[in-house]
């Protein structure tokens, strides 16, 4: 005889039986959950047991990482280091005879932390090329350098100095400097060319050297104690020339016309609709900002604040 649907026996059979009902198991499950994290944090009763589980997927992390590092090539580390050194004659750039060097040292390191390559700041930049506005520094500490970003080029890296009011590019192979932009001149200088503002200083206190694809290079240039706005900057660098240049791109200054004392950063964005984009940041209690516009398909200058 056939049953009709409406009269099946809507038990389930033993095997299917689910025991207590959902809320009971979800309220069951929160409080077991909240009871082992505070005993956790009280007791630290998982510790051993996170500490096994760590030392046993540790190799295949590892393992698991290796094709990433082919990848990416050798897989070594850039690091920068600053340091005192003692003593030292400062006198040169206002200071004692016998004062405090905070150098500065970039190294490539391999994944195993070996030492593949290295270079010092005070081995290839003199004590007199620290800007007069920061010769305070030769004589308080020493911090003349103040290293604040690094940019693999090539075969060299680009470094931003902010007590040096310049970025430097350095060959790697050699450690020479291949060319200088902004701060105290010396044989290595760029020529900077339409920039209003390399008269009195092109940068001061600058952060964030970037190279994009094209080459160029972005800077966030602070305008600390130079009674002037903070903007980006983008250059065209040609060094291939007997006279070597640094030529404005483009000049994107803080609509608030405020410096910024400290820290900041600039990235060129591209979007899609050529909308007008800007963002801003600060940085503790300072009024340090960063300024972006989309990428157009004609370069944009800003105008003169």
């Amino acid at each position: 005889m056939v049953t009709p649907l409406g009269t099946l026996d809507r038990t389930p059979p033993p095997f299917f039986r689910q025991g207590p009902s959902a809320l009971t198991k979800l309220m069951f499950c929160s409080a077991l959950a909240v009871f082992l994290m505070v005993a956790d944090t009280r007791f630290k009763i998982t510790r051993p047991l996170r500490t096994v589980v760590a030392t046993v997927l540790n190799p295949v992390e590892r393992a698991l990482g290796v094709p990433v590092d082919v990848w990416n090539g050798s897989g070594d580390y850039l690091m920068g280091l600053t340091f005192s050194q003692s003593p030292v004659d400062m006198s040169s750039c206002g200071g004692p005879t016998a004062g405090t060097l905070r150098d500065f040292e970039l190294q490539e390191l391999s994944p195993n932390g070996d030492l593949v390559w290295s270079w010092l700041a005070s081995k290839h930049i003199p004590l007199t090329e620290v800007t007069a506005r920061w010769q305070s520094q030769c004589a308080t500490g020493g911090d003349i350098y103040h290293w604040n970003s690094v940019e693999p080029d090539g075969d060299g890296y680009v470094l931003s100095f902010r007590h040096l009011d310049a970025v430097y590019r350095i060959n790697r192979g050699t450690g020479a400097i291949d060319w200088k932009l902004g701060g105290a001149s010396r044989p290595e200088s760029l020529t900077v060319v339409d920039d209003p503002l390399s008269a009195v200083g092109t940068f001061c206190g600058q952060h964030d050297a970037r190279v994009l694809a094209d080459g160029s290079l972005t800077v966030f240039d602070n305008g600390t104690g130079c009674n002037r706005p903070s903007r980006a900057v983008r250059f065209a660098i040609d060094d291939t020339t007997a006279l070597p240049t640094a030529t404005l791109l483009e000049d994107i200054r803080d609509s608030d016309g405020a410096g910024a004392d400290c820290c900041g950063s600039t990235r060129r964005s591209s979007c899609r609709r050529r909308r007008k984009a800007r963002s801003r940041c600060s940085a503790g209690a300072t009024t340090a900002r960063c300024s972006t516009r989309c990428a157009r398909s004609t370069t944009r200058r800003a105008a003169s604040p």
